[in-house]
């Protein structure tokens, strides 16, 4: 006989922490709930301070209307805010958080002190909540606004905290949560700082292309091209990248709702759609796209943390995206200035960051775009022996002089060929290369000495603050590599050493697209930086349609065929392809009875 359990009312602070669930994952989720409380409060300067990736400390001050004396303890009760009346108030969701759980929420899984004074006041005052459990207030000394600092969050839920990442991951979350809501407001002072140490003041800006100049590069702002459209009461404006500059994935796409962070799978489709004639595959855009909807046009309560919204008409929001972008990167917007760009790069006009090359055109080599030191002598491991000649997967017919005389030819600029004893061999010159350099990357991270080209002028990089976070976590990752690079400033690299081989810089961009990688959200650390370590390859390989000397076949054959796996590429694919003599026999028809 089974026995029921009967229905209760959950205690308030079992209540409180399950709704934490909902609104706290990580101090990221703490930090975006804080900073939407001081914008709608009306803040023009945010001050971040944190410590341990935010989760030992996370402290935020504005100077906004702040909160009276008689409301503190009231704020950090469930379901209790300003900013609604009536469900009205709801469906136009004017201010970015309504709910009402956010500070009560955090508070049940963390110590949090609320520090507020409101104009006209005598002073400020502050209260303490922890665990449902809120002390009187007290007066404290500071100007108009609000702190709410944070401390030791998930401190009493071991289980809770175990689902973390590491202090770093947790910071460059923390990072990017903070870059996303500058990149909303240009007209806000943002000031960050790591254990009282400056990391980042970002004065106002005149616009969205000068907050994107600080945040994502003056190299990405500069290729920048704006777009807006209007349809049927949906309004969009924007900034996106000219074909010149991409990412290797979205992390620079990013999309608001009433200047409100948002993430929606059409938005990202129309866009994909838009420039997949101007850009190859697995390259991103970087944009930032703001949308304006009537009230009623949209939801924005179908995900508790409010990331996800439903459009009530989501193809005209997709339709609308998708030519605001053709039109801005097409001839009467971008593409005019793609070709003076390209025009400038050409002529040898100076670029931050490094040289810009043609959209289409296959950039040249580091040697050509760089200005490399002598090379050193390689290291006697690098210059030694060992590798499988092509002429020994033949049988070993011949020695050196006699694979002197073999003869290689290109195809297309694509597919190297060669004669061996038994037919002929077909290589994929791209796929060769990223095997080659993926061997020597792995040996390089095994312990063994990889190679540097040293410049004869450092080049600088721009990185967001999240990318600069995770290039302070993977320094010896870099180094490893072959990379030289040292912190200068904020959020600049000085690339002093590039690996040898290294065939395309870009400006910097094969350290972006390692970046991109790394701060992937799928993965472990091992895998995330064995996706950088292929991607690093694939964009440092010698491409489809690039013309090689046939001196350069021979060498690229040799050392494909030193590698431990000359068959396959690091993704999978196949570099080479054998066709033999009695395949080609019966293909001419030279085997018949009699002949």
């Amino acid at each position: 006989m089974s026995s029921r359990a009967a229905i209760r009312v959950l205690p308030s602070e079992t209540v409180n922490r399950i709704a934490a669930g909902e609104v706290v994952e990580r101090p990221a989720s703490v930090l975006k709930e804080l900073l939407e409380n001081a914008l709608d409060a009306g803040a023009t300067s945010l001050e971040l301070e944190f410590a341990a990736g935010g989760i030992a400390l996370l402290r935020l001050a504005d100077d906004g209307s702040g909160i009276p004396r008689e409301e503190l303890a009231l704020a950090l009760e469930r379901h209790a805010t300003s900013k609604i009346r009536t469900l009205a108030d709801l469906e136009r969701d004017e201010t970015l958080g309504f709910r009402g759980e956010a500070l009560a929420a955090i508070a049940s899984v963390s110590l949090l002190e609320l520090a507020s004074r409101v104009e006209g006041a005598d002073s400020g005052w502050a209260i303490t909540g922890r665990a449902g459990q809120i002390e009187a207030p007290r007066p404290v000394a500071r100007a108009r606004g609000t702190t709410v600092t944070v401390r030791e969050l998930f401190g009493d839920l071991p289980a809770r905290r175990k689902f973390l990442r590491s202090e770093s991951g947790e910071k460059r979350r923390l990072l990017e949560v903070w870059q996303t809501y500058a990149l909303a407001y240009p007209e806000l002072r943002f000031l960050l700082r790591e254990e009282g140490r400056e990391l980042m003041q970002l004065a106002p800006a005149p616009d969205a292309r000068a907050r994107a100049a600080a945040l994502l590069g003056e190299t990405t702002a500069r290729h920048m091209v704006p777009l807006q459209a209007a349809a049927s009461g949906y309004a969009l404006r924007g900034l996106i990248t000219l074909p010149l500059v991409s990412r290797g994935n979205r992390s620079h796409q990013f999309l608001y709702l009433r200047r409100r962070p948002i993430e929606d799978r059409q938005v990202s489709h129309a866009i994909a759609q838009a420039c997949a004639e101007s850009l190859p595959p697995g390259r991103f855009p970087a944009c930032l796209l703001f949308l304006e909807a009537p009230p009623g046009l949209v939801d924005v309560n179908v995900h508790p943390a409010k990331r996800e919204v439903r459009f009530k008409d989501g193809r005209l929001v997709h339709h609308l995206v998708g030519e605001a972008i053709r039109a801005a990167l097409g001839e009467r917007g971008g593409l005019r200035r793609l070709l003076q760009t390209s025009e400038d790069a050409q002529l040898g006009a100076p670029r931050l960051g490094g040289v810009a090359s043609a959209a289409g055109a296959a950039p040249a080599p580091a040697q050509a775009a760089l200005p490399l030191a002598p090379r050193a002598p390689a290291p006697a491991a690098a210059s030694a022996g060992g590798f499988l000649r092509l002429g020994e997967l033949a049988g070993r017919r011949s020695g050196e002089a006699e694979r002197e005389e073999r003869r290689f030819w290109q195809l297309h600029d694509t597919f190297i060929l060669t004669q061996i004893r038994g037919g002929l061999v077909i290589i994929d010159q791209h796929n060769a290369h990223e095997r080659v350099l993926y061997d020597r990357a792995r040996a390089a991270l095994a312990g063994e000495p990889a190679g540097v080209q040293r410049l004869l002028f450092p080049h600088t990089v721009e990185l967001g603050p999240a990318e600069m976070a995770a290039w302070q976590e993977q320094t010896d990752f870099f180094a490893e590599l072959g990379f030289l690079i040292e912190a200068f400033g904020a959020n600049t690299l000085s690339v002093l050493g590039i690996p040898d081989g290294l065939r395309r810089w870009d400006g910097g961009q094969v350290i972006r697209d390692i970046l991109d990688e790394i701060l992937a959200e799928s993965g472990g650390v091992a895998e995330r930086r064995d996706r950088a370590l292929i991607s690093f390859c694939c964009k440092s390989a010698i491409k489809a349609g690039e013309p090689l000397r046939e001196e350069e076949m021979r060498e690229l054959v040799d050392q494909l065929f030193g590698t431990a796996n000359p068959y396959t590429c690091p993704h999978g694919r196949p570099i080479v392809i054998r066709i033999s003599m009695d395949e080609l026999e019966k293909r001419f028809h030279r085997r018949v009875p009699g002949d």
